[in-house]
């Protein structure tokens, strides 16, 4: 039983991890309840949760950033370049 409780433990990476994958969801949520909010009092509240969920949710990775748990690779110009002329296309599509 007790290899089996090691094994099964939390580490700090994958709590970290999960912390993150929780912040960016309710930084979605609130941006949502945001925009269908019908009075200036609830959005305000809204908002101001946001910041601190988006405040939340930039400290977790900043650590994980720091121990070494997310290294964020460097974009590929291709890949740069080509989500440009989408957005370009989008966006003439809307003019």
């Amino acid at each position: 039983m007790a290899g089996y409780k090691q094994k099964n433990q939390l580490n700090e990476k994958v709590a970290l991890q999960d912390m993150l994958a929780t912040e960016k969801e309710a930084v979605k949520m609130y941006s949502t309840a945001i925009t269908e909010a019908s009075t200036t009092k609830v959005r305000s509240l809204l908002k101001s949760s946001w910041q601190d969920a988006v405040s939340d949710q930039y400290g977790v990775f900043t650590l994980m950033e720091e121990l070494g748990y997310y290294e964020p690779a460097p974009a590929d110009k291709t890949v740069i370049d080509k989500q440009k002329d989408t957005f370009k296309k989008v966006a003439s599509s809307l003019s």
